[in-house]
């Protein structure tokens, strides 16, 4: 399954690297492709920002200056993925936005990302999202749907060879 996109693995390219990029998702137990350059087509600025937090027990003392940290963990980390929908009349563009939300907006899903052969599996839970089918969008058949999750802090790895 290393390329599944039609006509292709999507490339970033410039004269000293090539880089494949690709965004899965798991619905209906199969992975659909969020980059398949046909229907979607994410950013990769979203995808590449990860901010992690921490859960913090603190306590404090009449006796001892400061704070102390009895206990943290990490709590589940916010991301933001911006998805280009297409379509070739405005119907097919309303369908492939509502498959979109669905899969997003599951209770609980796996989001495969892939950059060459370095492979993150996040464990995620229903998104907010936000719909853009402004006037400009309509006229070219296209949407731009701006998702936010969360994930679990635990990102499994893979690597491809």
């Amino acid at each position: 399954m290393k390329n599944s996109f039609q006509g292709g693995g999507p490339q970033l390219a410039s004269n000293d690297f090539q880089l494949e990029f690709d965004a899965e998702i798991s619905y209906a137990g199969r992975w659909w492709s969020l980059n398949d350059h046909f229907n979607y087509r994410v950013t990769t600025e979203g995808m590449g920002i990860t901010e992690q937090t921490f859960r913090r027990k603190t306590i404090t003392s009449d006796f001892f200056e400061g704070e102390y940290t009895t206990h943290s963990v990490r709590a589940n980390t916010k991301r933001t993925a911006e998805i280009w929908v297409y379509g070739d009349s405005q119907s097919v563009v309303s369908e492939n936005v509502q498959r979109a939300i669905d899969w997003f907006t599951q209770d609980s899903y796996n989001l495969r990302v892939r950059l060459n052969e370095d492979v993150e599996i996040l464990l995620c839970g229903g998104a907010d999202y936000r719909v853009d089918r402004s006037h400009l969008m309509a006229h070219n058949k296209m949407a731009k749907i701006t998702f936010t999750y969360d994930a679990h802090p635990d990102v499994s790895r893979e690597v491809w060879l």
